[in-house]
């Protein structure tokens, strides 16, 4: 099975090599990278969609994922016995 499913899968698989090479964990990135991998293939990027606006695109469906995942925990931590 493949890491990286993306126009960049090539690059990353290199750039995860590179790191391990210098002796970093992978880990942390790899988690990282395989979440970027997934959003460059969901929205069927290309070098040409590598543009200031894809990346901000990008911030905002993080944030929107983080604030889901902050508002579905709220409840859960926040009720009163």
């Amino acid at each position: 099975m493949k890491r990286f499913e993306s126009f960049l899968a090539r690059e990353l698989e290199e750039y995860v090599a590179y790191r391990k090479h210098l002796g970093y964990a992978k880990d942390g990135l790899g988690t990282t990278l395989t979440a970027f991998d997934r959003y460059l293939k969901k929205q069927n990027a290309d070098w040409d969609a590598m543009q200031p606006s894809f990346f901000l695109q990008l911030r905002a469906t993080i944030i929107r994922i983080q604030k889901q995942s902050i508002d579905s925990c709220l409840p859960l931590c926040c009720e009163e016995p």
